[in-house]
């Protein structure tokens, strides 16, 4: 697993946010999270501003 994905899990669980609840805040399905998450997959340019 790359630096990233491990720094978005970390930070995602760190905040108090499941799957499930970042997904909802960033109006993105939970897969979409999944896959951020597992490397198959990056955040488009206009979700990440929201991401971060």
């Amino acid at each position: 697993m790359t630096a990233r994905r491990t720094s978005l899990i970390r930070r995602r669980k760190a905040l108090g946010h499941s799957q499930e609840s970042l997904a909802a805040a960033l109006q993105v399905a939970v897969s979409t999270v999944a896959r951020w998450e597992r490397g198959e997959s990056d955040p488009r340019p206009w979700q990440r501003p929201n991401l971060a």
